[in-house]
């Protein structure tokens, strides 16, 4: 897995945290924004068919983000080790 933002994130696998950068928070003095550019990010899914993938984002500094001239938000991507 590979998770580009610019805010902080935690991605639960089948209700599971699995990943997490920063921390996610509803208030700029409580966030933590981080860039984690150590790729890729194991993840073992489960013997189910059906997997569910849940993301929290939070980036309560969005001015930082314009002022870098970056977009908002995250891009997800799975794929084979």
């Amino acid at each position: 897995m590979r998770v580009l933002q610019t805010g902080a994130s935690e991605i639960y696998l089948n209700g599971i945290l699995v990943y997490s950068v920063g921390k996610t928070a509803t208030s700029v003095e409580d966030e933590e924004v981080m860039i984690d550019f150590k790729y890729p990010k194991p993840i073992k899914l489960s013997e189910s068919s059906n997997q569910l993938l849940a993301v929290r984002y939070s980036n309560s500094a969005k001015a930082n983000v314009e002022l870098l001239k970056l977009t908002d938000g995250f891009y997800l991507q799975i794929g084979s080790l």
